[in-house]
């Protein structure tokens, strides 16, 4: 693929963004994208459709029963204010599979659900629970720790979770209430919040935004797997710092891990509680191009049949080729290097010297989550 053209959206807040130059084939995308004038309020709206469709029918539920002639990818609202989307594939088993986690637009602004910094004082002392009555301002995640990294929240049924809840605007009889989602299916994991979507010259517009509406694609960066770059996941964490692992006011307060395929992503660590709280799953610059590890729509044949990759193990398709025991399809498993069985995704990955081997990830780390790819 030659380079891409650059393209034009709108933000969250109606700003324009102006594309920079797309990245040629194999590296990441170089450039950044001009800031629009962004004001506050709700998210904005039109651009292209995509996203998320098509929306799954009631009667489309996980582990439900499915046959060729059935719908075979369709995808369901998650997250906070129902901001993000969750797919449901028709898998080889006859079942539909609902990915893990849930997956948002990256042309969007999910700056209303930023995580903070500091403790948010104005949170509730008491726990937060989902479709309760709250009166907290708007865009002000709140949890047991008063908004940071590892509080909990109590879903619907009062069940504790990990995670965050924001007070929603007014319903239509006037109404307040939380709305909540687990660590998993938040828009911005990365510890200290969202970074903005995209860098460069000009900037992120200003304004803070509501919940993210349909919005515009932008245009295309080149194939070919991510490279590293800027300020994300920075600062990297020594190998001190280790999940459930004891920490103090000296020690590193905030860092990040690699994790996913070919160790592209990142994981926060912070210090809470005297310990190292990890979030769940992985995240992804998103200003970078994964299609490499675009989930196929169609078995990929180059998988060996029947066989199931693992971590680490010796391997010889080309890169790019997704596999697990279900020839790369949503659903599907592979083996950890310790033998476990996961489900989820390999790519065979090429070292500085030569030596090619399986790098896998869960579904959860996986770039491209949302059945069909990026």
């Amino acid at each position: 693929m030659g380079v891409a053209a650059a393209g034009v959206i709108l933000d969250a807040c109606g700003g324009s963004l102006t594309g920079g130059t797309a990245g040629t084939n194999g590296a990441a995308g170089t450039g950044g994208w001009t800031g629009g004038a962004g004001t506050s309020g709700p998210a904005g709206t039109g651009g292209g459709a995509g996203f998320g469709q098509p929306a799954c029918p009631a009667e489309i539920t996980r582990g439900a029963a499915c046959l060729p002639t059935d719908l075979q990818l369709c995808y369901k609202t998650c997250g906070p204010e129902k901001s993000g989307v969750k797919s449901d594939t028709c898998a080889p088993d006859g079942t539909y599979a609902e990915m893990s986690g849930c997956t948002f637009d990256p042309s969007r602004d999910y700056s209303c659900y930023s995580i903070p910094e500091v403790a948010t004082t104005i949170c509730p002392n008491e726990m937060p629970q989902a479709s309760q009555t709250c009166d907290v301002p708007r865009c002000m995640p709140c949890n047991s720790s008063f908004g940071l990294p590892g509080g909990g929240y109590l879903d619907s049924g009062g069940a504790a979770k990990v995670g965050w809840c924001v007070c929603q605007a007014p319903n239509a009889a006037g109404v307040r209430t939380w709305s909540c989602a687990n660590d998993v299916s938040w828009p911005c994991p990365l510890g200290a919040g969202c970074r903005p979507i995209f860098t460069g010259i000009g900037g992120v517009g200003g304004g803070s935004s509501g919940a993210a509406g349909a919005g515009g694609a932008g245009g295309s960066t080149g194939t070919g797997a991510a490279g590293a770059g800027g300020g994300f996941g920075q600062p990297a964490c020594p190998s001190t710092v280790t999940k459930g692992g004891p920490c103090a006011s000296v020690d590193t307060q905030f860092c990040y891990k690699t994790c996913g395929p070919e160790s592209l992503g990142l994981k926060s660590e912070t210090c809470t509680g005297g310990v190292y709280a990890e979030m769940s799953g992985c995240s992804f610059d998103p200003a970078r191009d994964y299609s490499c590890y675009r989930i196929p729509a169609i078995a990929n044949d180059a998988c060996a049949a029947g066989g199931t990759p693992q971590a680490n193990g010796p391997c010889t398709i080309n890169a790019c080729t997704l596999c697990n025991d279900n020839r790369g399809l949503p659903g599907g498993f592979y083996l950890d290097s310790a033998g476990a069985q996961k489900q989820g995704y390999c790519v065979c990955s090429t070292s500085a010297s030569g030596a090619q081997k399986w790098s896998c990830a869960v579904e959860t780390a996986w770039p491209c989550p949302a059945g069909s790819g990026c």
